[in-house]
């Protein structure tokens, strides 16, 4: 085997992952491929591909993330994990992600893998856990679990991904059989009481947004509302000026002022 031909092949595969365009990437993928034929070595299978390529690729990542994260704590000997959390975030932010909107939709599900993995990394470094509150609402954490339980999960995930299942289970099954908290919520429910005496729901709004949810177009004369809360009422055309506002306006139309009564809402305790 031509190990100088394989060791120039693997440098035109690293370099396509600069490239500027795919054409780019097309080039240097073609003289890669080029150099492993004078290298008298096929790769003629994934098996090949994991461990003459991947296995390189991989070791190339971990010094570079060696670099990347502080130094962990003398206690923490195993640096392994943090270069894990940076070579495979995707692979964990999609699972954390998965299971935060399977059991609380999709609602800011991003954020809260994102803190999730902001936490693990520093227990990854420094073995510590941060205290948590049941009794605290945040949107960047998840209604249903404790720290230390997402924790278990991510080290699940570490070591499922080199094929070690128990602890793995073990974490989501907890976490998907734990309560969901509630947390005690003012829902406002929006209306419009028309001058000639219709009354329509029109949107809602929650907590501390209690501000007239209503645009009015540039003059102020008119409120800009969507044609199916008017009514009866008597309006007139409205058009955007702007092209992405002709968009978003595009089912809705103005109403003068004299034609409104009020404009108010009513409350709602909800737990969620």
């Amino acid at each position: 085997m031509n190990k100088d031909k394989m060791k120039e092949a693997l440098g035109a595969m690293l370099s396509s992952f600069t490239a500027k365009s795919d054409e780019e990437a097309i080039k240097l993928t073609a003289n890669a491929l080029a150099n492993l034929e004078e290298s008298e070595y096929k790769i003629d299978g994934p098996e090949d591909f994991d461990c003459f390529i991947m296995h390189k690729v991989h070791n190339g990542l971990k010094a570079i993330t060696r670099t990347m994260h502080e130094a962990p704590n003398e206690e923490i000997k195993d640096k392994s994990k943090a270069d894990f959390i940076f070579i495979n975030y995707g692979f964990l932010e999609r699972n954390i992600r998965e299971l935060c909107t399977l059991r609380e939709g999709p609602t800011c599900c991003a954020d809260k893998s994102r803190y999730i993995l902001k936490m693990y990394l520093q227990y990854s470094l420094h073995g510590t856990i941060p205290n948590f509150n049941p009794e605290i609402e945040n949107y960047r954490t998840p209604n249903f679990g404790d720290n230390e339980m997402w924790i278990n999960l991510c080290d699940g995930l570490y070591r499922l991904y080199y094929g070690q299942t128990k602890e793995y289970f073990m974490a989501y099954n907890s976490l998907i059989q734990c309560e969901i908290r509630k947390f005690k919520h003012i829902l406002h429910r929006w209306f419009i009481e028309y001058t000639n005496g219709e009354i329509i729901e029109f949107t809602t709004s929650w907590d501390e947004r209690t501000k007239n949810p209503l645009k009015t177009e540039k003059e102020g004369d008119y409120y800009i509302i969507n044609k199916k809360y008017t009514g009866s009422i008597e309006t007139k055309p409205y058009n955007a000026a702007d092209e992405e506002f002709k968009f978003l306006y595009r089912d809705c139309v103005k109403v003068h002022k004299d034609k409104i009564a009020r404009i108010y809402y009513e409350n709602e305790e909800r737990m969620c």
